[in-house]
């Protein structure tokens, strides 16, 4: 679900996170989460 760039977009801010020591967990891996992060997708028109 979502489009690639929206895949590339999540993947180098979890990089990021992990990069800071930040504990990144997918959605269904933690039901008591400190931080949510929802990484919306738009629509490019070309």
């Amino acid at each position: 679900m979502g489009c690639s760039k929206n895949v590339y977009d999540s993947e180098v801010l979890m990089r990021q996170l992990a990069a800071n020591n930040m504990d990144v967990e997918h959605e269904s891996e933690k039901e008591n989460a400190n931080i949510v992060v929802i990484n919306t997708c738009g629509f490019i028109d070309n």
